[in-house]
């Protein structure tokens, strides 16, 4: 009855009610990402990059040095790469050249057929593609796929799609292309060739990721470049630990726009009584 007296505001409480609704939800959705993304970060793995920053490449040859450092099971020496799709300059997404198979058996959280992880790892041209860019780009399996080297003009790497699989990890894999590292560094002059970005070590203890971290770095001291190692968690953390005060003013927003929906409400609810 109240609402059928004023039409028009109860459909302006109704629109209003939806907005804010709509807001808190992806307020919260956002917060909580970011909180997923910790708690899903596997706790036995070690990261290693250059000791002055992400942005400097390391020796492959520092992933053999890893692999049998002891309490280490396997590891993996990955390139971050800024390859380009001819034709669609705008088009952004992760490729990386890993080694194949200790990247499939340490990397449970993608998940696929076992074929296609197979297939992946004996094909030398093969490429792991996750779900979300494969749906976006209209990708399939066994699809060629052609990049550009955007630092060396004319020079093309060519992939073909041997996997489709799907991250059960929030914000890791679901745009992004895997491939053969072996493959890639022939591809490249002979002055670039054997560098990576990073190592990432699966360990046997993850109680013990901090000291083996440690062990890591006291390990490649006396090299040139040196490194710096920490476990994946942390690491992670820390990234999401720079968006901290942008999270919990988030957080604050959100039940902010919950108590104006409740006020709202309320301020209709006493209308619609004083008119009875």
């Amino acid at each position: 009855k109240n609402a059928s007296r004023a039409p028009v505001r109860g459909l302006l409480t109704v629109v209003a009610v939806a907005i804010t609704l709509v807001a808190f939800v992806l307020l919260r959705t956002l917060s909580a990402g970011w909180t997923d993304r910790i708690k899903q970060t596997p706790n036995n793995r070690v990261v290693t990059r250059h000791r002055l920053g992400w942005g400097r490449p390391i020796p492959i040859r520092y992933t053999e040095m890893v692999r049998h450092m002891p309490g280490v099971r396997r590891a993996v020496g990955a390139a971050w790469l800024d390859l380009r799709l001819p034709g669609d300059e705008t088009a952004r997404f992760q490729t990386v050249a890993v080694d194949a198979r200790d990247f499939v058996d340490m990397h449970y959280e993608l998940t696929a057929p076992a074929e296609q992880k197979e297939a992946f790892v004996q094909n030398r041209l093969g490429a792991l593609v996750g779900d979300e860019l494969a749906v976006e780009r209209g990708w399939h399996l066994g699809q060629q796929l052609h990049f550009r080297f955007p630092d060396h003009p004319g020079q093309e790497l060519t992939l073909e799609i041997s996997a489709i699989v799907k991250s059960v990890r929030v914000g890791f894999g679901q745009r992004a292309v895997w491939f053969h590292w072996d493959y890639f560094n022939e591809a490249l002059p002979a002055e670039e060739r054997d560098q990576i970005s990073l190592i990432a070590a699966e360990i046997e203890d993850p109680k013990q990721g901090a000291r083996l971290a440690k062990d890591i770095d006291i390990r490649f001291d006396g090299e040139e470049p040196q490194t710096f190692s920490q476990e994946d968690k942390a690491l992670n953390t820390a990234i999401v630990g720079r968006f901290g005060a942008m999270l919990s003013a988030m957080n604050v927003v959100s039940l902010l726009v919950l108590g104006v929906v409740v006020l709202i409400l309320g301020n209709t609810i006493e209308i619609g009584r004083a008119h009875v």
